[in-house]
């Protein structure tokens, strides 16, 4: 049972940066692959470390370092991954994906904007 609802996007996201042949990837059957008793646990860690992230891309901070200091203590209590390095590579994935996605989401809002002249460029990045 997952008690905190991450965005779904970002969970999507999550999970397409976690490898499939990982044996806990928690990509689809989650009892065959980490077992009965771990899909619970796993489902909330990702749930929360797919609502931290989606926090860091809210701020606009893709700074790989920033994202491996705050989801790696996370992602490497998933019972499949077994050292760091597994995991910093999956949450570098995620960056790069959730990345990828919010500028592409800036793109569609630029879009939208055809009415009137532009005074002044209040995003930040």
């Amino acid at each position: 049972m997952v008690i905190l609802e991450p965005p779904s996007e970002t969970l999507a996201l999550l999970r397409s940066a976690l490898p499939e042949s990982h044996p806990g990837s928690c990509n689809g059957n989650f009892k065959a692959k980490i077992g009965a008793g771990e899909d619970g646990d796993c489902e909330e860690i990702l749930a929360y470390v797919a609502t931290l992230a989606a926090t860091l891309a809210e701020a606009q901070d893709f700074d790989s370092s920033k994202w491996i200091e705050g989801l790696a203590p996370y992602m490497s209590s998933v019972p499949s991954f077994t050292s760091d390095v597994d995991s910093e590579s999956a949450i570098e994935k995620f960056r790069s994906l959730a990345e990828a996605a919010a500028l592409n989401a800036d793109s569609d809002d630029e879009d939208d904007e055809d009415i009137g002249e532009q005074i002044c460029n209040i995003k930040f990045r």
